[in-house]
C-alpha cells in the first residue's frame, strides 16, 4: 500500500530537476513492488515506473522540468494496486542574474549596449524583461525579450547631451528579481 510521495525541493526553476520519493506503508518482505509513475503536465518528465526492492519501504527517482514562460504548478503521481498518491512541484521562471553595460561611461549623445542575463533558459514564449531608467538622459524601450531557450538579450541605451556628469541607474526585472547597473553620462 502506498503511504506517500515527497518532492525535494518543492520548487525548481524550469529546466532543473527534483528528487521524488515514493513511500509504502510497510517494508516489501520479498521480491519487489513496481510502482507506476506519471506526470500531469508536459513540462515534467519522469520514469514510467520505479521498483521498491525487498527490505525497503521507499524508492526515489528524478523528475525533470523544462523551461517555462510562466511559473506554474505540476503534478507527479504514483499508482500501486489501484491506489494513487500525488505530489506537487512548483516550476518557476528564471530570474534576472546580471546586467552589464558596455561601455559603462559615455559622452552625452553616445550609446551603450545593455546586456541582460537570466539565471536559466527562457521558456517557449521567451522572457519579457521589464526595464527602467532613473534618468531621462538615458533611454531605451520599456522591455526586452530574451528569446525562447536563450539566457541573454541585448539592447541599445541612447543618451542625450548633458551639462554636467549624470548618473543613470538602469534596472532589469524578471522572475521577481531586479538587477541594476549605473551608466555614467559625461558632458
Amino acid at each position: 500500500k502506498l503511504s506517500g510521495i515527497s518532492l525535494s525541493p518543492l520548487s525548481v526553476m524550469g529546466g532543473k530537476s527534483a528528487k521524488c520519493t515514493i513511500t509504502l506503508a510497510a517494508t516489501v518482505p520479498v521480491g519487489s513492488q513496481v510502482v507506476s509513475l506519471s506526470t500531469g503536465s508536459s513540462i515534467l518528465s519522469c520514469p514510467a515506473t520505479v521498483t521498491i526492492t525487498a527490505g525497503n519501504s521507499s524508492a526515489s527517482f528524478t523528475v525533470k522540468s523544462i523551461p517555462v514562460s510562466t511559473s506554474t504548478t505540476a503534478m507527479v503521481s504514483a499508482t500501486l494496486n489501484g491506489a494513487k498518491v500525488t505530489g506537487t512541484l512548483n516550476v518557476t521562471i528564471p530570474p534576472v542574474s546580471s546586467v552589464t553595460l558596455a561601455p559603462a561611461s559615455v559622452t552625452g549623445g553616445g550609446a551603450s549596449t545593455m546586456r541582460v542575463t537570466l539565471l536559466g533558459a527562457a521558456g517557449p514564449n521567451g522572457a519579457v524583461v521589464q526595464l527602467n531608467s532613473t534618468s531621462t538622459f538615458a533611454t531605451f524601450g520599456g522591455t526586452v525579450t530574451v528569446p525562447a531557450g536563450a539566457k541573454t538579450a541585448s539592447l541599445l541605451v541612447t543618451t542625450t547631451a548633458v551639462d554636467k556628469k549624470t548618473l543613470a541607474k538602469l534596472t532589469a526585472t524578471y522572475g521577481g528579481v531586479s538587477k541594476s547597473k549605473t551608466l555614467t553620462i559625461l558632458p
